[in-house]
């Protein structure tokens, strides 16, 4: 089986730097029209604000309807690990005549096959940037979304995969650890805020390499129309390393709604968790391995005490609390609750989760949208904003107190691109290590979780 494929070309890279004067890109603090927090945030010194819904396209650009062939369109990737199985999704222009995937160990084993569903979708309009600054927009047509679940695997063990009939689309998946694994590390690949049609967010992958990990946490704003170079399309060809390096469990942010439709057309059919999951949705779920709890939210909606996901958080908090093979939870949604930088965070929405942090055992809040790097060490809490995935980096000194203890709650920070490679071990302690796009370590942590 071939497990990867190539790099995509840094052609591209250079191409989209000399571009990018054009984008008009600005810092990423706008909210989006359509979120019901949209007048909370829009934090000062907006030179240059994202109007989302720009770059529809012409009216009369065609659809894909000649010249098609069998092939995905965008993919594979993997999602929702379970300690048996997880599912492989991608799209392709027309229905496949198999839908399946073949797999066996990444150390070696049988080689076992299997089946799973295609689903139709319309895309009404055309999105995304326009020839000459991308030959890669997002075109309107009907598309088909492929499903595989693959089960019956071993626990905190990672497999290679190939779809069927397609050579070469490959990928790789690791299963989540049994609850009562405290021993076996737990390895993710942190990153948020990509677009990599700008040239940073690819090198990271080359520095601090997400194979390594079993999974990635991306702390959303996955894909930027807002830059113009950059399209869908343009993202899975470029993100392919990722991808396919394990499970992708991201949260919502903001730039998932610049145009009208793009959450449900896109981001909803590429990443949400299947209806089998009840307890899970597209705006939060919760997975768990080896006893260590991962809960991702979406600080796009209501965030307000009673609403239903901060109601949700919290009951599921004391649920998972009471298992005796729990040890803590990481938590994670795209705004942060602090942060120095061109952002101004939400007082209202951590007047309501911070108590709810402070209660139970949550040790580490990841989150995104503030270009560039920070740490924070707050009651015992350590919150990081891991937002140097690709976007034009932002001003992280712009809020600065000038109180010095104030200011030194921020322990770590910096404008630079960034991914964060954590590592659970089985003395509780959280190992953190940030890397930046030329391969420097530009901060490490080592977090001790008292576990009763």
């Amino acid at each position: 089986m071939t497990h990867f494929g190539p790099r995509p070309s840094r052609l591209w890279f250079t191409f989209s730097l000399l571009l990018v004067a054009l984008a008009g890109c600005g810092d990423d603090s706008s909210p989006d029209a359509s979120s019901p927090d949209a007048m909370v945030d829009a934090g000062p010194g907006d030179a240059t604000v994202d109007t989302g819904r720009a770059d529809t396209g012409p009216a009369d650009s065609g659809s894909l309807d000649a010249g098609l062939t069998d092939v995905p369109e965008k993919g594979p990737w993997s999602l929702q690990p379970t300690t048996t199985g997880f599912i492989v999704r991608w799209e392709s222009q027309l229905a496949p005549a198999t839908v399946a995937v073949q797999y066996e160990p990444e150390a070696g084993g049988v080689m076992l096959e299997a089946a799973g569903s295609s689903t139709s979708r319309v895309i009404a309009e055309d999105y995304g940037p326009l020839p000459p600054l991308s030959m890669e927009p997002d075109l309107r047509g009907t598309y088909y979304i492929n499903e595989v679940e693959v089960t019956g695997l071993s626990p905190a063990t990672c497999y290679t995969y190939e779809v069927v009939d397609q050579a070469g689309f490959t990928g790789r998946a690791c299963t989540l650890h049994t609850s009562d694994d405290h021993t076996t590390p737990i390895v993710a690949y942190v990153v948020g805020d990509t677009n990599p049609a700008l040239g940073h967010t690819v090198p990271l992958f080359d520095h601090q390499d997400p194979r390594q990990a079993e999974f990635v946490i991306h702390v959303g704003d996955v894909q930027y129309y807002m830059s113009v170079v950059e399209s869908w399309q343009t993202w899975f060809r470029l993100m392919s390393p990722l991808l396919e390096a394990g499970p992708f469990m991201v949260c919502i942010g903001n730039h998932e709604m610049e145009k009208l439709d793009e959450l449900n057309d896109y981001y909803r059919p590429f990443f949400a968790p299947t209806s089998a999951e009840s307890d899970s949705t597209m705006d939060r779920y919760h997975y768990e391995s080896g006893g260590v709890h991962f809960f991702a939210l979406n600080s796009e909606i209501d965030m307000s005490a009673g609403s239903e996901q901060i109601t949700w958080f919290a009951a599921k908090l004391d649920e998972v609390e009471v298992d005796p093979n729990y040890r803590f939870s990481i938590v994670y949604f795209h705004r942060p609750l602090y942060s120095f930088g061109d952002y101004v965070p939400r007082t209202d929405a951590r007047s309501v989760i911070e108590p709810i942090l402070t209660s139970h055992r949550v040790p580490l809040v990841i989150a995104g949208h503030m270009h560039g790097y920070e740490r924070f060490e707050i009651g015992g809490i350590t919150h990081i904003t891991s937002a140097g995935g690709g976007g034009l980096i932002g001003n992280v000194d712009e809020h600065v107190p000038a109180d010095a203890a104030e200011a030194a709650v921020r322990v770590s920070s910096g404008g630079f691109y960034q991914s964060l490679m954590l590592t659970i071990d089985s003395d509780n302690i959280i190992h953190g290590v940030v890397m930046d796009d030329l391969g420097t370590v530009q901060d490490s942590f080592d977090k001790t979780v008292v576990v009763p």
